[in-house]
């Protein structure tokens, strides 16, 4: 059993965040297709939203980690707003994405539990980035649903 020492979690947060750091200036996405997102996904599995309005975020810029009411890692950046400017396209999102700030690699997903649907003008989405590191991964899904 790997055992990391508590006070080097908020270390290990602080530096995938910071500018140099994989999750510094990363982006935001959205997904529509019904995936259930597992450690095999990649950036081409997910299908991007592209309801009227839709664009990647800006560069995240990460807030100080710190210990959630759990005792968990965690960082997050500022709220996200997607914005839906028309009706001709609408779309059924089933969770976020964070890639890299080039575009070509996926650094994390999350499946909402319920899918939203954006099919309303100037209807407003807004995702809280967020990074957990005790959050429970499950290595045995198959992204299958």
């Amino acid at each position: 059993m790997i055992c990391v020492p508590i006070a080097f979690d908020l270390v290990q947060l602080n530096a995938l965040c910071a500018v140099a750091g994989p999750y510094g200036g990363c982006k935001m996405m959205l997904f529509k297709n019904d995936i259930l997102p597992n450690k095999q996904t990649v950036l081409d599995d997910l299908i991007t939203c592209d309801f009227d309005g839709y664009a990647d975020s800006a560069a995240l810029v990460w807030g100080q980690s710190h210990y959630d009411i759990s005792g968990n890692a965690v960082a997050t950046a500022p709220l996200v707003t997607f914005t839906s400017t028309g009706m001709t396209k609408p779309n059924t999102v089933y969770g976020w994405a964070l890639k890299d700030g080039g575009g070509a690699t996926l650094l994390r997903t999350r499946r909402f539990d319920e899918p939203v649907a954006m099919t309303e003008l100037n209807q407003v989405m807004q995702v809280l980035p967020l990074i957990n590191l005790g959050e429970p991964i499950d290595l045995n899904a198959t992204g299958v649903r």
